[in-house]
């Protein structure tokens, strides 16, 4: 490959007898590209919010990686776009032409941006247009942009949304909600729901139905006047509707009939006739004036009840908490009610069925390392707490743990070290980065005022924080169906493989993982990354990597380009793993040219291109005959007396690593020639190169003066001829 014009102006070389020219640095500063948004489709999707947005990257200095991820420590926000640079040598970033500072943005979580390092955080709260622009700077040089497209955005010079006029219907006890209607505003993007000043639900639709629940409201022995505003939005912000007051009516806790122990709330249009008896379990018995598909209670739909026609019973066990919410559904109508477990004034001494005597949450035990064996180090401890001879008892605890580790849950009597339990409690281990739900079912063997909950945090190994989102002990006559002694897996940290030269590891995301010792690296061919010798990464996805095998040899001997301006010319073959040649952020490749008296007998190297020796170096931008991997390089302008004077030409590949190191790659010996020696050569061969003529009186015949240019090479003379 020759180079272009251009660069022949800018590296022209001028040679003396003495010396040859030395390499030039050409700057050739990036201006900020416009997206081609006609390709939009072929971005990568990142969702945040219910929205696939598009994003594309232009330039190397953003990495791949770019995701949604929640808010939390970093920005004020809900969704946030993660990106991270292969360096931190930024100053400020552009997005929508409002100029955000990283000096600015770097500390404190109230504002939609934040740098830290080579991280950035961006809120798409941001991203308000269709077609939304960020764009990196380090200083005033542009160092790399990020294009995200919003198909939920509007056009950047949309004007802002008109209010649209909201109707809300009354109260509907039937479904315990309200209904919200409005015609579409004019511009809207789209439209946010609130009560008061708080949103409730965003991007909703007319004719949306919320209940009470949902719009964050609770019914309550008053009548409620509750105000909605409506919110059309677009990139140019939010348009409040006029209030509309609305009333969310009282309701009062009525008896059922039957029992002392239980109400429900008189509003609801649920018909609740007594406490009978239903498949030997006490039970509520309710009716509704339509046959029944399913009942839930507080979410539950397994052994809560029995179903005949239009009439229902809900078990008694199946109330495990204070306010129960019962629906009953019929096809696609519902309707709800609301079963109070009252608090049980008999005198009797024992605790009310289903009442909770533990209940703690977000509790946090640091658990230090053990070597020498197995060992109970470490305690949770509850106390006093009543037990009850005969009485059932459940645990419940919601823990995760950051290392492998055993827990056990044990209940005493302290001031005479005896267990309360026959079983002496329950013992089960937690997998590193598990969150579990443990339940432990058992009836008091011993009567207790002065009892505990206690549970052993056990170490092997490794040092561990042990989070317990909850703790919970909740007595009762008979156990409610379905609760039984188990663990259950509630959360599990991702697993990705990492598969290097066909060998695949299995490795917890957020985990490291080291590469080989490849000398020249691994090539990640589907997301375009080269990895170095034995570099550690975090793993946050799967990736397949091959050992980057490039042989970098110079073709035999030399040529003469012979347009304008002409010189020797190089060729160099690069073979091995040839698909990493088409990644321009990752491989770059060229020719080093130097005299061979400069070279002196020594090897062109690291070393050698570092030093002050005069050379030239020439970077590869393209391919020679479309062929991939092969490349040329010429050294042009030279003065006659350069003529016979031998020079060098090694090709190279640089590789650019994910870390930012670099290896070069060099050609293991160079082609030395002159390009009197090559003229000769051409003037002197009698190979029949085209039409029976050899490759000289083919020049010859084209008639362009290449013959001419053959001939004065060729009359050069070296020193010893």
């Amino acid at each position: 490959m020759n180079i272009s014009k251009r660069k022949q102006g800018i590296l022209a070389i001028i040679c003396t007898i003495a010396m040859i020219v030395t390499s030039i640095t050409v700057y050739n500063p990036r201006e900020v590209k416009a997206a081609d948004w006609s390709t939009v489709d072929t971005w990568k999707t990142v969702s945040a919010g219910g929205i696939d947005y598009k994003v594309q990257k232009d330039g190397s200095f953003i990495n791949d990686g770019f995701h949604a991820e929640g808010g939390g420590s970093w920005v004020n926000a809900t969704n946030v776009l993660y990106m991270n640079f292969r360096d931190a040598a930024y100053t400020k970033a552009v997005i929508n032409d409002v100029e955000y500072l990283s000096a600015d943005h770097n500390k404190g979580t109230d504002e939609c941006i934040r740098f830290e390092g080579a991280q950035v955080w961006i809120s798409f709260d941001l991203f308000k247009f269709k077609k939304n622009t960020i764009v990196f700077y380090n200083g005033d040089t542009v160092l790399s942009s990020l294009y995200v497209y919003n198909p939920e955005g509007s056009d950047s010079d949309a004007p802002a949304p008109t209010a649209p006029v909201l109707n809300v219907t009354d109260f509907n006890a039937t479904t315990n909600s309200f209904t919200f209607t409005w015609d579409d505003a004019e511009n809207a993007s789209y439209y946010d729901l609130y009560v008061g000043t708080t949103k409730v639900a965003g991007r909703v639709t007319s004719g949306v139905s919320k209940t009470y629940s949902e719009l964050g409201l609770e019914q309550t022995s008053e009548d409620q006047t509750i105000e909605f505003i409506l919110k059309a939005v677009n990139g140019t912000g939010e348009t409040a509707s006029a209030v509309v007051e609305k009333t969310l009516p009282k309701f009062s806790w009525k008896s059922i009939d039957g029992t002392d122990k239980y109400a429900y709330n008189s509003n609801t249009k649920v018909n609740v006739v007594n406490i009978q008896g239903k498949d030997g379990k006490d039970s509520v018995y309710m009716n509704v004036p339509a046959g029944i598909t399913s009942i839930s209670v507080n979410g539950k739909t397994e052994a809560v009840g029995a179903i005949e026609g239009s009439g229902f019973w809900v078990y008694f066990s199946a109330l495990t908490e204070e306010e129960n919410e019962v629906v009953v559904y019929m096809g696609t109508e519902s309707r709800t009610v609301i079963i109070k477990k009252l608090k049980d004034d008999s005198g009797d001494s024992s605790y009310t069925d289903g009442e909770v005597l533990v209940n703690e949450s977000n509790q946090t035990k640091e658990v230090p390392a053990y070597t020498d064996g197995y060992y109970w180090q470490n305690e949770y401890n509850n106390m006093p707490v009543k037990y009850v001879k005969g009485k059932k008892y459940v645990a419940e605890v919601v823990v995760s743990s950051t290392a492998a580790k055993k827990i056990k849950m044990v209940f005493q009597r302290v001031n005479i070290w005896d267990f309360v339990d026959a079983n002496q409690g329950y013992e089960t281990s937690i997998a590193a980065g598990n969150k579990v739900k443990i339940t432990y079912v058992f009836e008091a063997a011993q009567e207790t005022d002065n009892g505990n909950f206690d549970i052993y945090l056990g170490s092997v190994a490794d040092k561990t924080t042990l989070v317990f989102e909850s703790k919970k002990l909740t007595t009762y006559n008979e156990v409610p169906a379905g609760v039984q002694t188990g663990v259950e897996v509630l959360e599990a940290p991702t697993k990705y493989t990492v598969t290097e030269d066909g060998v695949a590891k299995e490795v917890t995301e957020g985990s490291s993982y080291t590469f080989g010792k490849n000398a020249q690296g691994y090539y990640d061919a589907t997301n375009g990354v080269a990895y170095a010798p034995e570099e550690v990464i975090t793993v946050d996805r799967n990736i397949t990597v091959t050992g980057i095998k490039l042989n970098v040899a110079m073709e035999s001997g030399a040529g003469i380009k012979l347009t304008t301006p002409t010189g020797l010319r190089f060729k160099t073959n690069v073979t091995g793993t040839t698909d990493i040649l088409s990644q321009s952020d990752i491989i770059k490749t060229g020719t080093i040219i130097t005299a061979s008296d400069i070279l002196d007998g020594g090897t062109v190297d690291d070393n050698f291109v570092k030093s002050n020796k005069l050379k030239l170096n020439i970077e590869n931008n393209g391919w020679y005959g479309n062929t991939v991997g092969t490349f040329c390089a010429s050294i042009v302008e030279l003065q006659e007396a350069n003529y016979a004077r031998d020079f060098v030409g090694v090709g190279y590949v640089t590789i650019k690593y994910n870390n930012n190191a670099e290896k070069t790659i060099y050609a293991p010996s160079g082609t030395v020639r002159a390009v009197a020696t090559v003229a000769q050569n051409i003037m002197n061969s009698e190979a029949i190169y085209q039409d029976g003529m050899t490759y000289y009186n083919y020049l010859k015949s084209l008639n362009k003066g290449y013959d001419t240019i053959i001939k004065t090479y060729a009359a050069a003379k070296k020193n010893n001829q």
